[in-house]
């Protein structure tokens, strides 16, 4: 769940904690600080503050990369701050480390797995087949087989180039995840082909099942200053549907796509 929706440190881990499925994650976010879960309640609901050393611990522990890091650091240091020069330099940091943050490459956490980067984005059948592999549903050849209506022999093969890349592995017939998220950076020449791929596959599917899907599609006349507010808003949303995401249960495969553009 990314901080950069955020101007307050509180609302931020109270919607982690508020968000989580499970009773023990403030108890984890108290342990990860180093301090008691009393504390932490303390600091969510009066005047009363992390300090920048209990910063640190909670967003390794959130796993935070590290521009989000330094964001999230940022809001507690401008929270405790004691003179308006030094709330400046925070909100200032802030801001810099928001506007980066537009930039869904550096947004979303990425993996250092270059190699099969293009032949993985060639398609989409690699990442619908990759992320079938965390639903416990979906762990066989023969499961995901019928699922995406494929050959088995070609999910086999599709497999074995994935844990060839380091993203799964097998334990006799059952597959399973070892990277689950990979992010293509903005300007990589594959970028508008994944694009292109999932648009295609997300049509495909709605137009079989209309009534389950959601698809919109509309072309407005707007000034630029309410261009910008819908592009902001579009990145928020991004953000927030990522956190329900990560928290949660693998149940389903889900396509998602999502364009704000200007034409020029």
């Amino acid at each position: 769940m990314s901080p950069y929706s955020y101007s307050d440190y509180k609302e931020y881990l109270a919607d982690i904690i508020d968000k989580s499925k499970g009773r023990g994650r403030k108890a984890a976010i108290a342990d990860a600080a180093g301090c008691q879960r009393s504390f932490i309640s303390q600091v969510l609901n009066s005047h009363v503050h992390l300090t920048l050393d209990h910063a640190i611990g909670i967003a390794h522990f959130l796993r935070l990369n590290p521009s989000e890091i330094e964001f999230f650091y940022s809001m507690v240091g401008e929270a405790r701050a004691a003179t308006l020069t030094l709330k400046r330099f925070y909100k200032d940091r802030m801001r810099v480390l928001k506007k980066e943050g537009e930039n869904l490459s550096q947004r979303l956490r990425t993996t250092s797995s270059d190699a099969g980067l293009s032949e993985y984005y060639s398609t989409w059948k690699f990442g619908a087949i990759h992320i079938l592999c965390t639903i416990p549903d979906f762990q066989t050849v023969a499961a995901i087989s019928r699922k995406l209506e494929l050959q088995p022999v070609e999910v086999e093969l599709y497999l074995n180039r994935l844990k060839s890349m380091g993203l799964v592995k097998n334990k006799g017939e059952q597959w399973i995840v070892i990277q689950a998220e990979i992010h293509l950076p903005k300007n990589h020449f594959m970028t508008f082909v994944n694009h292109r791929n999932w648009r295609d596959k997300n049509l495909q599917e709605a137009s079989e099942r209309p009534d389950e899907n959601v698809t919109y599609s509309a072309v407005y006349s707007m000034s630029r200053e309410d261009f910008e507010k819908l592009k902001e808003l579009v990145i928020e949303f991004l953000g927030k549907s990522r956190s329900i995401v990560a928290s949660s249960k693998e149940e389903e495969l889900v396509g998602f796509s999502l364009d704000c553009v200007l034409y020029q």
